[in-house]
């Protein structure tokens, strides 16, 4: 079972240190740029009457060979970028499971069946080396994060190579 770490500073700090979405805390005028989506995805907003929005951030750690995405599983509310570590990436099938490639930190995974609705195609694993730091991500913040150029145009090419894939 991974670890929730909820401290709103140490959320703050992953979301600094990965490339595709530091945007969303880059400050101009002593003000940040993207307060209302930086303010929803970490913190939630409350607007009365028991409606509230987010916080569509949550920050775990994960032990080593503890699995975070399983194949063919239907959660596809959630993606994920890794902070530190490394994931190993396998899909299972008639001959067995085969490991078929590995998440590095800054990446991110799991946005297809998000964008798709489809099931998981792989199953994600923590390494046996060393715990890692993974940044869950629900659905709702897709749309908020496309708006950072720099996540928009990974998330844009991933999308293309992923549709790419089906039709070759």
């Amino acid at each position: 079972m991974p670890h929730e770490i909820t401290s709103h500073d140490e959320i703050i700090d992953a979301i600094r240190r990965v490339e595709s979405i530091a945007e969303l805390i880059a400050q101009e005028d002593g003000h940040f740029k993207h307060e209302l989506d930086l303010d929803v995805i970490v913190f939630g907003r409350n607007y009365g009457a028991g409606k509230k929005v987010g916080p569509y951030a949550r920050l775990f750690l994960y032990a080593p060979g503890e699995i975070i995405i399983e194949q063919d599983s239907w959660s596809a509310n959630t993606f994920y970028i890794l902070i530190d570590g490394r994931l190993e990436v396998s899909i299972e099938d008639e001959t067995g499971t085969h490991t078929v490639g590995e998440i590095l930190p800054g990446q991110s995974f799991g946005e297809m069946a998000v964008l798709s609705g489809a099931r998981r195609v792989a199953t994600v694993r923590v390494g046996s080396e060393s715990p890692a730091h993974v940044l869950a991500l629900a659905r709702p913040a897709l749309r908020l994060l496309r708006k950072l150029p720099k996540f928009g145009q990974a998330l844009d090419k991933t999308y293309r190579e992923y549709g790419l894939s089906l039709t070759l």
